[in-house]
């Protein structure tokens, strides 16, 4: 006869906090992160020729801490979602992918691409919260962008810096020095 253990679970009636970004790590995770998007757009593959080959769609994120996080939204799934998303608004993700993104693709302070799956649940939250920012300042030294970006022509100047704003309005600012 084969001894079975049980196991009981108990409600406290108080629900965890959202994971901030920087305890993000790669694998799966069933965590809830809570966020507001600062700017989506279509991921793309350039075809020589073509209009290119829809990837999905990307997101950029910031979190109660001021820490900017990149996502990924699937072609499969960009039906699903792609309604919901307004900028500026706080979402909460449950049950997503996490993923070291690419040198040449990474946008934002975190080293990981969150990645929205099948078992994934983002919903907009109707309250928002003000401890989020609206806008951030990512400040990027010229010797840490790599030789790539500059052959693809995404920075194509000989700066010292790049100042980079993402703001709640659809801008995305350049500065340079």
């Amino acid at each position: 006869m084969a001894n079975t253990a049980k196991t009981t679970a108990i409600r406290t009636g108080k629900a965890s906090p959202p994971l901030l970004f920087r305890h993000v790590s790669p694998g799966p995770d069933d965590s809830t992160l809570k966020f507001r998007l600062l700017h989506f757009w279509e991921a793309r593959k350039n075809v020589k020729g073509g209009p290119g080959i829809l990837l999905g769609i990307e997101m950029l994120m910031i979190d109660a801490e001021g820490t900017l996080a990149q996502a990924f939204i699937g072609q499969n799934r960009r039906n699903q979602y792609e309604k919901e998303l307004q900028r500026g608004s706080i979402y909460t993700l449950t049950n997503f992918y996490a993923s070291n993104s690419k040198v040449m693709y990474h946008v934002a302070d975190q080293r990981l691409v969150i990645c929205i799956s099948h078992a994934s649940a983002l919903s907009k939250d109707e309250e928002d919260i003000e401890g989020i920012l609206t806008e951030r300042l990512w400040s990027v030294p010229f010797q840490n962008l790599k030789p790539t970006h500059i052959s693809e022509g995404i920075f194509t100047a000989r700066f010292k810096y790049f100042l980079i704003m993402f703001n709640h309005s659809n801008r995305l600012t350049l500065y340079y020095a």
